[in-house]
């Protein structure tokens, strides 16, 4: 091992070495290795060192990295542009799906995300299969921001009374396939410094045709105008797996649209 030099065999400028045939014990001992090689640990190709918060020069835009040897470094290096991880805190107020895929294992509809409140910093909102509130499985797409919102195209968002966007969505297509596991569906907001560290999280909920009720009968037996009254009858869902409830609404014509 060199110990001191000057480049490499100059003339006349000999480099000091050292005999570690008396540290071997010691060598061994920290790296894990013997003098005839160890298979049994594997050799990495890669060398990491972790840098700890430091603050970026002004103007650097990329990290650079150099072969160093004895008496110099290799005067072409190998770079990567920096990535100023700073995440948003803004997060999307809710995510869901209604299924309008009657098949077991398949959904479709719209993914609609309800927008954070303040959006100045965010550029969108990425959206997961998740196997957990936390955890992503894979990713389906990306949502525009309600700020963004077009009213021309207005099927992408969703408008309150005075005309503001209050929901952003991603169009899930027919047939669409859950991922082994998925029960969650996950959104990040997400700006010029990457995405949120928390996602905002909605269960995955997949509609069966045999879920649905079979008929539903009322005979009004209140006698007044404008008031109704009596047993409500529900003809049970053909398979009831999964079902925690039978919810009643009023409804507008026959076509399921509530009031």
């Amino acid at each position: 091992a060199t110990s001191w030099g000057e480049g490499c065999a100059l003339p006349d400028f000999p480099g000091v070495w050292n005999k570690i045939s008396e540290e071997l014990e010691w060598i061994e001992e920290v790296t894990g290795l013997t003098a005839g090689g160890n298979p049994s640990v594997p050799v990495s190709s890669e060398v990491r060192s972790s840098l700890e918060n430091l603050a970026l020069p002004d103007g650097a835009t990329h990290l650079l990295v150099f072969s160093g040897y004895n008496g110099g470094e290799m005067k072409t290096g190998v770079a990567v542009e920096i990535f100023d991880y700073d995440p948003p805190e803004e997060l999307a107020l809710a995510v869901y799906l209604v299924d309008q895929d009657a098949t077991p294992g398949e959904v479709s509809g719209r993914l609609w995300v309800g927008c954070a409140a303040d959006e100045d910093v965010l550029e969108g909102y990425s959206l997961y299969w998740g196997l957990s509130p936390s955890d992503k499985i894979s990713l389906i797409g990306h949502a525009p921001r309600c700020a963004d919102a077009d009213p021309s195209s207005g099927a992408d968002w969703q408008f309150n009374s005075a005309g503001d966007a209050t929901n952003t969505s991603v169009m899930l297509p027919m047939n669409t396939p859950l991922p082994v596991n998925a029960s969650y569906f996950l959104a990040y907001s997400y700006s010029k410094g990457g995405e949120s560290v928390l996602p905002t999280a909605g269960p995955v909920s997949d509609f069966f045709a045999e879920h649905l009720a079979g008929a539903i009968m009322l005979r009004d037996t209140y006698p007044a105008l404008g008031l109704v009254g009596g047993i409500v009858t529900i003809q049970r869902a053909y398979s009831e797996a999964r079902l925690l409830r039978y919810s009643l609404y009023w409804g507008i014509g026959g076509r399921c649209q509530k009031a």
